[in-house]
């Protein structure tokens, strides 16, 4: 809960008082639960990430969207007198507005990043702010890390504006500061019909200027978020990617080095890792040690032909103007396997202490793309996903190593 000191109305002169009580935890995107399932006999289903039984998950709640709003309207007065003098003026009332609780408009309620420093570390994607607008468009709020900052209820106002009132006290503002900012939406011109990839957010006033300074730039839309699809940008690891995802309320877990996202109507989840790895014993229970792999489309697809019972199909193709393949790995049982069970990959750098396995029997589908020296691995799995859309979804990916805009 944040928590902030009472003030009183006669020092500060103020005849409103909001007092939100939320639970201010990070969103989405910071969730990162690896977990492990097996593949059913269907070809394409989706096979997410856990844990094996000794091993430890970080896991982050989902951004909380409750508020309350209590207002009051308090008289000053003073007092008369006949003494002396002329007659007192009789007492005056302060002109008070008492905002109106309102709702964000519905296309900014999802997650946006924009640049807040220099990249932590060579390689990496600099340090990224993240404006929160949250499902049902009543909290809004800034995260810097996994710091919430910033938050604020939206307020009736002037029609196709943002405007917003401070509930807490944290990023610099004082409780009952007025934002009013105007917004625009844009392209980011790698694909067709992207409108609404960026997000431009101007400050019209704001008796905050900590949120000014913070609200008052260009955003792009996160797709490493809870979102409703649409067109978005991955930053969990580098090279970022922006990616077209059909309309649907997607869920995300996200680790150092990869990426689930998911949906359940209808059922869908798309899996990026980069430069994953390999096992050293797959037909163990936990499949061993990891074994490294180089970062190229050759060397990975040399290891999944080495796994037992795997039959590695492969057709070039080419993704966002880099060298990609498409592997199809249909499976038979063999000996070799108790249970059937084949551990195929796990993901290479950080924590990532999870990884994938399948059911010998059962067909695989992978996609490879060299991107600048790193192997990126993409799946859209889901019962009756055919190649025809696998390949429809890729189209629209495009590396970068900075935020369009």
């Amino acid at each position: 809960m944040t928590v902030f000191e009472p003030f009183d109305p006669f020092e500060r002169r103020i005849t409103e008082a909001i007092d939100e009580i939320a639970a201010a935890r990070p969103p989405a995107y910071l969730d990162h639960v690896l977990r492990l399932t097996a593949r059913t006999s269907q070809r394409r289903r989706p096979a997410l990430w856990r844990l094996p039984p000794m091993t430890r998950a970080t896991s982050f709640a989902a951004a909380a969207v409750i508020f309350a709003v209590v207002a009051g309207g308090i008289l000053l007065l003073r007092p008369a007198s006949n003494v002396g003098g002329p007659p007192t003026p009789a007492p005056t009332q302060l002109a008070t507005t008492t905002p109106t609780p309102a709702v964000a408009p519905e296309s900014l309620r999802s997650t946006w990043v924009a640049n807040a420093g220099p990249a932590s570390s060579p390689g990496s994607p600099a340090t990224m702010l993240r404006l929160v607008v949250s499902a049902s468009g009543s909290r809004v709020s800034v995260f810097d890390g996994s710091v919430e900052t910033l938050v604020s209820t939206p307020i009736a106002g002037q029609a196709g504006d943002l405007e917003l009132v401070s509930t807490t006290v944290a990023g610099g503002c004082q409780v009952g500061d007025r934002g009013r900012y105007g917004f625009a939406f844009g392209t980011d011109g790698a694909v067709p019909a992207s409108e609404g990839t960026l997000l431009a957010l101007n400050v019209v006033s704001d008796t905050c200027s900590a949120r000014s300074t913070m609200l008052n730039r260009g955003w792009v839309h996160a797709i490493d978020a809870t979102s409703f699809g649409g067109r978005g940008i991955s930053t969990v690891f580098a090279p970022m990617f922006l990616i077209t995802l059909p309309a649907a309320t997607y869920a995300t877990q996200a680790g150092t080095d990869d990426l689930t996202i998911t949906s359940s109507a209808p059922g869908r989840t798309l899996i990026a890792v980069k430069n994953p790895v390999g096992w050293t014993d797959p037909c163990s229970g936990t499949g061993g040690a990891k074994r490294p792999i180089d970062p190229t489309i050759a060397a990975f697809t040399t290891y999944m032909r080495s796994l037992p019972g795997f039959t590695v199909q492969s057709s070039d193709l080419v993704i966002d103007g880099h060298p990609a393949v498409l592997l199809t790995v249909p499976s038979t049982p063999t000996g070799d396997c108790p249970g059937n069970q084949v551990y195929e990959w796990t993901a290479g750098a950080g924590d990532g202490s999870g990884g994938w396995h399948l059911n010998q029997g059962d067909t695989d589908v992978i996609y490879l793309v060299e991107v600048d020296g790193n192997l990126v691995l993409l799946q859209w799995l889901g019962e009756g996903v055919t190649t025809a859309e696998e390949q429809s979804l890729f189209r629209t990916v495009h590396f970068t190593d900075a935020l369009p805009g």
